[in-house]
This record gives C-alpha cells, structure tokens and sequence, in this order.
C-alpha cells in the first residue's frame, strides 16, 4: 500500500512537472511612521501565483492565477480578497504576439511602474503624482492583446467587455541601444489620460527615468517626474523627484540591500508638499522575501 502511495506521489509531481506549472510569490512588511504614529504596512504587492504553460508546436499556451497575501492581519480571509484579486488570465502566444482574457494590470500603469525608480513599490511617489490609483491598477474582464510588428517594438490594446462603461487602453513600446520608451493612453468616456515615460542607463548600473502624465475629466493634472536608480554590490539606491498641478513637489530615496537573490532589507523616505494642505513625511524600514 506504501509503494502505491508512493508512486501515485511520484506521477502526481510528474504531470505537474510536464504542465510546467510553477507557484511563486513575495510577502513584504515594513515598520512605518508618519503624522507621529508607527505602523505596521503590509506592501499590497505580497502575493502568491500560479502559473501553468504548455507549447503546442509555435503556440505557447499559459494561465496565472496570483492572489494578494494579507496574513498580518484581520484581513486574511476577508471577502474583499479573493481569489485571483491580482491576476487572472488564460492566452495564447507566439513570436508576433499575444492574446490574453481575464483580469491583470493595463498598459497605462505599466508605462508608470517600469520608469519609476522605486518599481510603484514601498516608498515610491509615482502613484501620488501619475494618478495611477484614481484609475486602479488592473482591468477585469477584459481583453488583452500584444503585437510585436518589428524587432524591439511592442503596440498593445486592451478594452473591457460587458460593463457599462467600456475602457479602452492604447499602448506603445519600444528601445533603441540604451534607451527604451513607453506610451500609454487611457480612454474612458469623458475620462481620459495620457503617459509618457522613458529610461536609460548612461553609465553601468547606473538608471535614469523620466515619466509625463496628462489627466483630463474629474481630475484634471499635468505631472513630470525624473529618477534615478544605481546598483553597487548588494545595494541599490534610488531616488526621485517630481512637481505636478496638485502638489509643488514630491520627493523619496530609499536604498536595498539583498541578504540573498530572494531577500532584501529596505528603507525609504518620501515627502509631499501638495499645493494646499498639509506636508507629509513618512519613513519606513521592512523585509522582502521572494519565493
């Protein structure tokens, strides 16, 4: 009965094996203080993902299923997460492109997140400043679609399905030697906006990014933003400052320090002067596990 068991094991890991499926994920927490008071901050980006592929002659078929991890706190289990919050996509793909279907990020915060210094991760002012968070990261139930019509150039479209007001996302990339460059415009009725944003690395280990946001509708805002990334041994440093219609300035730094390929010591600092109300400053110390 044993050597059953034991061999039923076995082809179970064997046909997930030639699945090719994968499970990874990152759990991130940081000690954080402002206005006065110490926190506790869970980084929205701690995760766990499944990921399946399978190729059928030039055709690659894939699926992910990535869930938001909120384990420090009354909110595990909270009907609010569910399953599949983050990413939830099946598609086919070959060398000229991609389609996907389901729910995963757009194409106007991309243009955002691979220009920001900080990743729009802890610490980053990207989201204050290019309004990401006003339009939400993700689109559901939606259609995404990639085409690579030349060598190091990429068009995307994305556009929702069935609800009443259909977004549509248009998107742009490309490089050329040191320099790449996104696109991204966002289209939602009245709602719109546009993003701009480029990087380079002049020197070794050394990155500098420039990111343009134009909102028009409710929240009409036009915002730059230049930063800065170098990497030295174990440590990254990073910084980045930015002026916009809503706030006079914006700024952070922040360094890392890799213990391993999969664990880091953070620490960052950001301030906001807005055009009216009050300043903030806000710091924070954490640990990032990837797995």
């Amino acid at each position: 009965m044993k050597k059953l068991l034991a061999a039923a094991i076995v082809a179970g890991f064997a046909g997930v094996a030639a699945a090719q499926v994968t499970v990874s994920g990152k759990i991130a927490e940081y000690v954080h203080r402002a206005d006065g008071k110490t926190t506790m901050y869970h980084e929205p980006t701690s995760n766990i993902a499944f990921a399946a592929r399978e190729q059928i002659g030039g055709i690659t078929a894939s699926a992910v299923l990535e869930t938001s991890l909120f384990g420090n706190n009354e909110k595990f289990g909270d009907p609010a997460t569910r399953l599949g919050d983050r990413q939830r996509t099946v598609g086919l793909a070959n060398q000229f492109g991609s389609v996907d279907f389901g729910r995963n990020v757009h194409s106007h915060f991309l243009a955002v997140t691979i220009n920001d210094a900080f990743s729009t991760l802890y610490g980053s002012v990207a989201g204050d400043l290019h309004g990401v968070y006003l339009r939400g990261l993700r689109l559901s139930d939606a259609v995404y679609v990639n085409v690579n019509p030349v060598k190091n150039v990429s068009v995307q479209y994305e556009t929702t399905q069935g609800q009443a007001q259909e977004v549509r996302v248009y998107g742009a990339a490309g490089s050329a030697g040191p320099i790449n460059l996104r696109v991204a415009r966002w289209d939602q009725g009245r709602e719109q906006s546009t993003v701009v944003g480029l990087n380079a690395q002049p020197i070794k280990n050394t990155r500098v990014s420039y990111i343009y946001s134009k909102d028009e509708g409710a929240r009409s805002d036009t915002a730059h933003s230049v930063g800065v990334s170098h990497n030295q041994g174990a440590f990254t440093y990073k910084a980045t400052y930015g002026t916009s219609d809503t706030y006079d300035k914006v700024m952070a730094v922040g360094a890392d320090y890799a213990l391993s390929k999969r664990t880091e010591i953070g620490v960052a600092w950001r301030g906001l002067d807005p055009v009216m109300g009050q300043d903030r400053r806000e710091i924070g110390v954490g640990v990032v596990h990837r797995f």
